[in-house]
């Protein structure tokens, strides 16, 4: 399962601090155990960083924290990459 994207855009945050607070999100999700009627399940994600830069249009930001994203997963999943 999985496949959801989100963005987040976060005005006034480096990529080191968008980082650091996707580490703590991607931590505390994956530490978090859910339940359904099924039972029990727990959840992971993996995040692709990317600081806009002024040059940047938003396609190719949105390119290059896609590109992060996927490299995340190719690492293994549930983890950050910036």
């Amino acid at each position: 399962m999985g496949g959801e994207e989100y963005l987040f855009l976060l005005p006034h945050t480096t990529s080191k601090q968008a980082l650091v607070l996707a580490e703590k999100l991607r931590a505390k999700i994956a530490a978090t155990n859910f339940k359904s009627m099924k039972g029990e399940f727990s959840v992971t994600v993996s995040m692709g960083i990317h600081q806009f830069a002024p040059t940047d249009s938003i396609d190719h930001a949105i390119i290059v924290a896609d590109s992060c994203l996927y490299q995340a997963k190719k690492q293994g999943r549930n983890r950050c990459i910036s």
